[in-house]
């Protein structure tokens, strides 16, 4: 039976706490954390302890109350054990707010303010801001993208502002994330008075509403709160269009995520729908979300690109290398009923080329909080046939240029060791062979236990596209932790700055535009301690440490990495200038003062192997250590 409400009369909006927002409270005395604990301890319980955990406000004592109920689960009843997923939820509610906002007070840091001396020589209004600084630190540290910490840093910064209802409806566990999130992002940059109208229309009801209802409640009370802007939002909007990198789905598959104006998207997916059902209609035994996949693929990239097998576990020879096909690549199929396709960038460019400006329209886009999915519009319930994926419109043609990396014990047929497609990742040994069918050959000799590339093959040759080839080849990706743009898409940077580095494969590395910019201007260290590994050390202090074609992210903090190897490059590395502290952020000092932390003992290399996994200690580096700058 759910508590008795009454509903409270707004206070005039206040700067900086929740008043001014209609939400609704208990009638009845709240119970203490400790109450509830006691009563779930209890073998005989009355039915309103559902009501009693319902109750509780998120917070320390709420937390206290879901570890003493974890052990308990077993003795509880359907409805508590219903209260506890409840509970949680609250709780993670409570600790994102917190999250958010250290994040916010992480970005207002001294240590992270861009050094003067490189902010003074950029353009005004190009410099990296603080917020930029701190998103790319905590992208390292929490192991995620740079799109999900400047996320972060955002939230923080509008839950002390304009936004501060909202913040504190998610500290109190009254919206989850995700729903806090939607408001973020449509009123983070809105005036105040309109936030504010908004979020007094919004917030009463989103406790009982989902993400994808909070987003269209917001739409509704934005255009009522400000209609004279509309027509200019929806231009600023559609600046923004754009189309995704490929991102990783399981088995193999990759999906993309397609932004455009509302008319102009309607308009696609009618267009991928009819044509789908006319191909059904014809006896076209696909399903309709097959159809509407391989139709995409057919008017991107035309009727003469090879078909990809989906289930022939059948050997395919490689090409001739004297053949001079280019390479391409047709890949494409559905997840839950959304069209997905696959691109890459080419591989042919020089080592000097600007290859870090393209952008990820996804680092503008919270795909987890804006596109929820629903089984309203499954065109095909039933799996579709095997057999390869098609090209149903040829009516444009085009090249699909793609770096594939297959093992040669794959290529002939020894073993199934996976492929790596450029941009994607990993692929199963039946797509690599298909993928390799009919390119150019580069003949990529990787070490079959690291990955590492020993030796590389060319078919063209020009001296600094050969240099330029191997490094790429290396390292595949942009070598800051945890970043998966593609070294074909990167530029390829001196470790030490030219002409104190030398232009070799040990001062040499792909890094996207932004981490680019990080080393360059933002204070961030990089030293190359032998060819193909890499360490960073962030204005905090904190270090990373990444190996050859190591896609995911491999951390080593500063308290137990030994000095750089025999031949490695030696000299300065491009980082903070000299005087800069470079210390922890915020809080008391984590080195201990009579020497050194605690680590592996001393000797041969200690640091993790390439693709290892590596344990990370939150210790900025000693001050026995040279630093890395």
């Amino acid at each position: 039976m759910a508590p008795e409400q009454r509903d409270l009369t707004p206070e005039p909006p206040a700067r900086g706490s929740g008043a001014g927002v209609r939400r609704w409270v208990p009638a009845r005395p709240q119970p203490t954390p400790e109450q509830v604990s006691a009563r779930l301890a209890e073998a005989r319980r009355e039915a309103h302890a559902v009501d009693e955990m319902a109750l509780l406000p998120a917070g320390p004592g709420l937390a206290a109350t879901l570890a003493d109920a974890l052990p308990r689960l077993d003795r509880l009843t359907a409805a508590e054990r219903t209260e506890v997923v409840a509970m949680a939820d609250r709780v993670a509610a409570w600790a994102h707010h917190a999250k958010a906002l250290a994040a916010a007070s992480t970005a207002r840091h001294p240590d992270l303010l861009p050094p003067r001396e490189v902010t003074a020589a950029v353009p005004a209004g190009a410099a990296l801001t603080p917020v930029d600084l701190a998103s790319a630190t905590l992208a390292m540290r929490l192991r995620t993208s740079r799109r999900e910490a400047h996320t972060l840093v955002r939230e923080g910064r509008a839950y002390r502002g304009v936004l501060a209802p909202t913040g504190d409806a998610l500290a109190r566990g009254e919206i989850c994330p995700a729903r806090a999130r939607v408001l973020v992002r449509r009123l983070g940059d809105q005036a105040g008075e309109v936030a504010w109208a908004v979020q007094e229309a919004v917030l009463p009801h989103a406790p009982g509403r989902t993400a994808a209802q909070v987003a269209r409640d917001v739409e509704r009370a934005l255009l009522l709160a400000d209609p004279e802007d509309a027509a200019d939002r929806h231009r600023r909007a559609a600046r923004q269009r754009c189309v995704s990198r490929p991102r990783v789905l399981q088995d193999g598959m990759a999906g993309s995520w397609v932004v455009l104006p509302a008319a102009r998207a309607v308009q696609v997916d009618a267009a991928l729908d009819a044509a789908a059902r006319r191909a059904r209609a014809a006896g076209d035994g696909r399903t309709l979300d097959q159809l509407r996949a391989d139709e995409l693929v057919g008017r991107v990239l035309g009727a003469d690109v090879p078909v990809v097998p989906v289930a022939a576990p059948v050997a395919v020879p490689g090409p001739d290398p004297s053949d001079g096909r280019e390479a391409t690549h047709d890949r494409s199929t559905t997840h839950d009923g959304d069209a997905t396709h696959d691109r890459t960038t080419t591989h042919e460019r020089s080592a000097d080329h600007d290859r870090g400006a393209a952008r990820d329209c996804s680092a503008t886009h919270d795909r987890t909080t804006t596109h929820e999915r629903s089984a309203t519009h499954e065109h095909g319930a039933a799996p579709g046939p095997d057999g390869p994926i098609g090209s149903p419109s040829p009516d444009r043609s085009g090249r699909a240029h793609v770096l594939v990396t297959v093992p040669l014990t794959t290529l002939l047929g020894i073993d199934y060791s996976p492929g790596e497609v450029a941009g994607y990742g990993p692929v199963d040994a039946v797509q690599a062979r298909a993928l390799a069918l009919g390119g150019t050959w580069r003949r990529l000799v990787t070490d079959p236990l690291s990955g590492a590339v020993l030796d590389v093959g060319r078919t063209r040759y020009r001296p600094p596209a050969a240099l330029d080839e191997h490094v790429r080849a290396r390292d595949r990706y942009c070598v800051a932790p945890g970043c998966l743009v593609p070294a074909a898409a990167a530029d390829l940077d001196h470790t030490v700055r030219f002409p104190e580095g030398p232009t070799a494969d040990t001062n040499l590395a792909p890094l996207c535009r932004h981490h680019h910019r990080l080393k360059h201007e933002g204070g961030f260290g990089l030293r190359q301690r032998r060819a193909g590994e890499f360490e960073w050390t962030t204005p905090t202090g904190h270090r990373f440490r990444t190996g050859p074609g190591v896609e995911h992210l491999v951390v080593h903090c500063a308290g137990s990495i030994a000095g750089p190897p025999a031949g490695a490059v030696a000299g300065p590395v491009v980082g903070p200038p000299a005087g800069r502290d470079t210390g922890p952020a915020a809080g008391p000092d984590l080195r201990p003062a009579g020497g050194p932390p605690a680590g592996p003992p001393a000797g041969p290399e200690t640091g993790p192997l390439a693709g290892s996994r590596a344990a990370h200690r939150a210790r900025p580096a000693p001050p026995e250590l040279p630093p890395p700058f």
